[in-house]
């Protein structure tokens, strides 16, 4: 992209032929613009993006990309789900402290609320 510096690029899609782009903007730097086109071998966009990272970049671009936001995702869900009063954070030591409690109750014990508190 004229007048920008490439930041990074990932695939978008499953089956990996859809390219998001992400450039700098040389006259202002808190411009970042995206371009998006598909994988075509040849293509001038494929051939610019080759010549800036290779193909082993972009996939690990992908994972990096995937993988964060899975863990925003999860946090978020943690969030709202402690704001709410689902979800309580348990040290290491009272988890297995529950689970052992839970362990030894028998089987009669053991109902439907103290497993759906043990979750």
């Amino acid at each position: 992209m004229k007048n920008h510096t490439f930041i990074s690029a990932r695939f978008t899609d499953d089956d990996k032929t859809i390219i998001e782009a992400a450039w700098q903007d040389n006259a202002d730097e808190n411009i970042v613009r995206t371009s998006t086109f598909e994988k075509i071998e040849g293509s001038v966009e494929w051939e610019e993006l080759m010549s800036l990272m290779t193909e082993e970049e972009l996939h690990e671009n992908t994972v990096r990309y995937m993988r964060e936001e899975r863990q925003q995702f999860e946090e978020m869900v943690m969030q709202i789900a402690q704001q709410e009063g689902l979800a309580t954070e348990l040290s290491e030591d009272e988890l297995i402290e529950k689970f052992v409690e839970l362990a030894e109750q028998t089987e009669n014990e053991i109902n439907e609320q103290a497993l759906f508190k043990f979750k």
